[in-house]
């Protein structure tokens, strides 16, 4: 598959102390292609993170476009909502080519645990094609929400029936197939028609039998659903936003894990949880991301 738009991406540098406004903004302007890392430049901020390591205080941010003109519309309004907080801010095209070949052919094996992933053109024991969806295990989300899928087989969690939501490649949902064999009900979710369909094709490679369903939010679920354990990877605000659905369609004792968010969000999503009546079981910090584990009463 060979795509004809000419891609851009916008390239600047913020400070830490603004990465997650402009992850708010990404989020606001639905962009879900870009990307935040620390910067080369080595100012170390005051603030450091569970391991007690400093963060660099400048970070780079790239964000990815299929227009030019959609490029300088949006750098404009990151000039004008964040003024001297972003600073040799550009826009870049990228030079044509089969941008979904030459990613599938710089994946390399991820590993988690006693787990390893790998597109299925190149090799394999679970099989992730996620050209065009989230989620291959190399993000610190994705481990994060794998390792906690580990942490809660160990303390003799069984579950046996899931919900991925926002499933993007169906690889949390798979992680878990291969995890616990009590598993009966698998549903995933995902917005993306794209990643809808990638998920399918997963769960035909890895022999998983599951609903693979293509919406928005939990009224696309057929019917009443109680569910053991739930698994979301997504944005912030979509996690507060689905909270209290999720609390109604857990079971009693049932667990959630939540992941997609960077610690100075942290404290805003774990009351908003804790309102809601979840009770608070374990996290883990993957750099700046964090994945917390919830439980019902």
């Amino acid at each position: 598959m060979v795509f004809e738009v000419k891609v851009h991406k916008i390239i600047f540098k913020t400070t830490f102390s603004s990465i997650s406004k402009i992850e708010e903004f990404c989020e606001n302007e639905n962009i879900q292609n870009f990307c935040v890392f620390e910067s080369q430049e080595r100012e170390i901020s005051k603030i450091h993170d569970m391991e007690g390591i400093p963060f660099s205080e400048i970070f780079n941010v790239d964000i990815f476009t299929k227009s030019k003109k959609e490029s300088e519309i949006i750098k404009k309004k990151l000039q004008i909502e964040f003024k001297e907080n972003i600073f040799d801010i550009k826009v870049e095209e990228l030079n044509d080519c089969d941008w979904v070949d030459l990613y599938i052919k710089n994946q390399t094996p991820t590993t988690i645990e006693n787990l390893l992933f790998y597109n299925p053109n190149c090799f394999t024991p679970i099989k992730i094609s996620s050209s065009l969806a989230f989620g291959n295990g190399d993000h610190q989300t994705t481990k994060g929400c794998i390792l906690m899928l580990f942490y809660l087989a160990r303390y003799g969690f069984r579950p046996k029936s899931i919900l991925d939501m926002g499933c993007g490649t169906g690889i949390l949902s798979i992680s878990a197939s291969k995890i616990w064999d009590c598993i009966k009900d698998i549903t995933a979710v995902d917005i993306d028609e794209d990643a809808v369909q990638i998920t399918k094709n997963n769960f035909i490679d890895n022999g998983i039998n599951g609903n693979v369903l293509h919406g928005s939010d939990l009224s696309c679920l057929p019917g009443v659903r109680c569910v053991d354990l739930v698994l979301c990877n997504i944005f912030k605000r979509q996690l507060e936003g689905f909270s209290k659905e999720f609390f109604k369609i857990l079971k009693r004792a049932g667990m959630i894990v939540i992941s997609g968010f960077i610690k100075k969000q942290y404290e805003e999503i774990d009351s908003h949880y804790l309102k809601i009546g979840f009770r608070r079981v374990h996290s883990i910090g993957i750099d700046e991301w964090l994945t917390v584990l919830y439980k019902t009463p």
